[in-house]
């Protein structure tokens, strides 16, 4: 028969020297479970009735534990976390110091400890008279890095420098826990001497002993991780590549968890090249996040760079999306992890997996930053990159010649219209400019502008001398930059968004025109008057010579008489100076005079009429 003795139980050695002083004692922020257990005779039984036996009971404990893959090192960092302030001043809480093992119950009832379990056993640890089972069993833990070195944990020094450690992603996975049970004999840092002489021991349970991996096992703790492969090096595409062209490079991604660990042929995600370019990162992540996304949109992007055939025909830097499908309900953790919805088989939410970019085997490098380098969209189940993508062009000037006369302006008209001013690529597509600007001052004697003239102005802004010269012309991009530009076709000089060519001017002496009005009457002979029509005051000169028509060609098959000839369309004179301009330089943009000469050859109205010659 026995006699049993209720305690109430702190959860450590220190409660029989708190209970030997006969005071209350509550404990706050611990951790701690108070319970009530049972302290059994030093001799005859030595447990209240268990729900199971020793083997069957330490079968379950063992079952919590298995080997696991976490998403990055917060679970271990937050049990840590939950220990940290505790040990300095009750040691015997630390729970992962394998040298000072502690009482089975408490780490087996912390909530701190069970992060690290992938179950709960269904047994309890005490009856509903908070009778305490197998009291005689202590139990420890011990935590190693993936080079099989123990992580210390005795202090609260060594809890805050590990968990600085973890958050550094300094302390290499995956990680090994190993369990450990021991008797209370006596002999431990963590003892009961009532439990001395506890008989018959819990571990010495025949089934217990032969047995042995049930009080000594490890399991590990590997980490999810999303590896990705992409290309060092960004694009770099002529003007008319297909954007079939960006659909290839070195660029994967590798998702290693318990599922695709399980299932090999699933850890290989193949990528989606997207087919619309952005003007800038912050636009291409934007479309990458939104719930309208889709990798095969031609029109998501900038407009005007990806023609109707799917070729880029316009030069400059821009953004391509690369994106990996995280749709795969079948992995129950990554879909949890994109979607933030429970995982199904722990009902525990998932954070992101650790991402490494192009790191090695050992993911010293630190990892991808979200929203950084990698992107997620939880509507559609993806993960995206961008990367830029360098479109080269050619390009050319349009500037026209220019004739001037000296003596003139530098700020004529001729010289300050920029109407017909602009850029074209090779084919003959105009390129957008924001700004033209003409330098107005200053000329050179050789196309490549590095021979400047300085006396071809005078100070009344007049060209003073006679001969080919060039100036500049400065060209502002809409859009772009020149340093994608692989032929500027001559220009000075091309920095940023802005590009230089040199126009050609031509100083020519100026010419003076005379020309006698002649008169006829109706009726008179058209070819009589040219015949007849004296030509000895129809002049051409210039500042170095006299007349510049030879007048001694004749030739009446031609119409030349005196180096003169007629033209045989008449214009109306409307004392316009501007028309007659117009009639000289475009006259096909003038309006002839109908029925001045009829079929006979002899004029038939009367006015006012010019003709060229």
């Amino acid at each position: 028969m026995m006699k049993k003795r209720n305690v109430k139980y702190i959860g450590s050695a220190v409660a029989v020297a708190l209970l030997a002083a006969g005071s209350p004692v509550i404990i706050h922020n611990l951790n701690l479970v108070p319970t009530t257990i049972v302290q059994a005779d030093i001799v005859g039984d030595a447990n209240m009735t268990p729900p199971v036996d020793a083997y069957t009971y330490f079968t379950a404990f063992k079952n919590q534990f298995s080997d696991q893959y976490i998403s990055g090192n917060k679970l271990v960092i937050k049990t840590l976390q939950g220990k940290q302030n505790v040990v300095d001043t009750y040691p015997q809480f630390s729970y992962f110091n394998p040298d000072q093992p502690t009482f089975f119950k408490d780490l087996q009832d912390d909530d701190d400890v069970s992060l690290l379990k992938s179950s709960k056993m269904e047994y309890q640890t005490e009856d509903s008279n908070k009778n305490y089972y197998y009291r005689d069993v202590l139990v420890s833990i011990g935590i190693y890095d993936g080079d099989g070195k123990q992580i210390q944990l005795n202090t609260n020094a060594d809890y805050a420098n590990r968990i600085a450690e973890f958050e550094a992603n300094k302390i290499k996975f995956p990680l090994t826990v190993r369990v450990r049970l021991v008797t209370d004999d006596g002999t431990q840092k963590m003892q009961d001497k009532n439990n001395v002489n506890y008989s018959p021991h819990t571990l010495e349970d025949p089934k217990m002993v032969a047995n042995p991996s049930l009080s000594d096992f490890s399991v590990t703790l590997s980490k999810s991780e999303m590896d990705l492969t992409k290309d060092t090096t960004d694009p770099t595409i002529p003007i008319g590549t297909a954007m079939s062209d960006l659909s290839s490079g070195n660029n994967s991604l590798s998702v290693i968890d318990k599922y695709t660990s399980e299932n090999s042929t699933d850890k290989t995600k193949t990528p989606e090249y997207g087919q619309s370019l952005f003007s800038s990162q912050a636009e291409a992540v934007a479309y990458a996040k939104s719930s309208d996304f889709s990798a095969d949109s031609t029109t998501a992007g900038k407009s005007g760079v990806i023609d109707n055939s799917k070729n880029i025909v316009k030069g400059g830097k821009y953004y391509q999306i690369i994106t990996y499908s995280l749709d795969d309900a079948n992995d129950s953790a990554l879909y949890a992890m994109i979607t933030g919805e429970k995982d199904k088989n722990t009902n525990q939410t998932v954070d992101p997996y650790d991402t490494y970019i192009n790191t090695d085997s050992s993911k010293s490098d630190s990892t991808a930053v979200l929203d950084q380098d990698y992107f997620l969209n939880s509507s559609k189940r993806t993960l995206s990159i961008v990367r830029p993508v360098i479109v080269t062009d050619t390009i050319k000037s349009k500037l026209p010649d220019i004739s001037v006369v000296k003596n003139s302006s530098k700020d004529a008209a001729a010289l300050t219209d920029k109407k017909n001013y602009g850029l074209t690529d090779d084919t003959g597509n105009p390129i957008s400019t924001s700004d033209i600007d003409i330098d107005q001052d200053d000329y050179y004697t050789d196309k490549d502008a590095k021979k400047p003239i300085t006396d071809l102005i005078d100070s009344s802004g007049n060209f003073t001398q006679t001969g080919t010269f060039y100036r500049k012309v400065k060209f502002t991009l809409a859009s772009g930059d020149t340093s994608y530009i692989t032929s500027n076709n001559g220009a000075v000089s091309a920095n940023g968004n802005e590009i230089t060519y040199t126009q050609k001017v031509v100083v020519q002496n100026g010419v003076t025109v005379n020309v006698d009005n002649q008169n006829t009457t109706v009726g008179d002979s058209e070819a009589k008057l040219n015949s007849e029509a004296d030509l000895s005051k129809d002049t051409i000169s210039n500042d170095v010579a006299g007349s510049l028509i030879d007048t001694t060609i004749n030739d009446e098959s031609k119409g030349i008489t005196n180096g003169v000839s007629f033209g045989n369309t008449y214009y109306k004179d409307n004392g316009d100076s501007a028309y007659e301009s117009q009639i000289l330089s475009s006259p096909s943009t003038a309006t002839a005079a109908d029925g001045v000469v009829d079929l006979n050859g002899d004029f038939a109205k009367t006015g006012d009429y010019f003709l060229s010659c």
